[in-house]
């Protein structure tokens, strides 16, 4: 993300490997979207990022919540009410999935996928609760 929201990289180059081949990664911190080692803001919150990039060509969004990577804290649900519907399924959700349940939200809500390293880690997500999320 950062070399494309910096222009480092031109999105037309990128795209080139293949629109569903690239992941572009949205780093959230207080619902703006942050990069460089989320120590810089983009000044623009997920909702823009998302049709900017979304209208320019790519297809699949890696959203995590800074504040909430690794804290095994819950889905930020105000967060998740902010992203638009239209793009729910190109999105991969990260930061808190702490539990089944948060999976059931998020195939819920239309996302394709989560990522639930720490919680799978500590074992409060076992590979059948995993599998049995087919489809997200």
């Amino acid at each position: 993300g950062t070399a494309i929201y910096r222009g480092d990289l031109a999105v037309e180059d990128v795209l080139r490997l293949g629109r569903e081949r690239v992941v572009l990664a949205c780093d959230i911190r207080g619902y703006h979207v942050v990069h460089s080692g989320w120590r810089a803001s983009t000044g623009l919150e997920i909702r823009d990022i998302l049709r900017r990039y979304f209208e320019a060509g790519f297809r699949l969004f890696l959203v995590t919540m800074v504040e909430r990577d690794g804290t095994m804290g819950g889905l930020d649900l105000k967060a998740l009410s902010m992203i638009p519907e239209i793009y729910r399924g190109y999105i991969i959700y990260s930061g808190g999935v702490s539990s089944k349940r948060d999976l059931e939200v998020l195939r819920g809500e239309g996302f394709r996928g989560a990522v639930v390293g720490r919680a799978y880690y500590e074992g409060l997500l076992s590979p059948q609760d995993i599998a049995s999320m087919e489809g997200i």
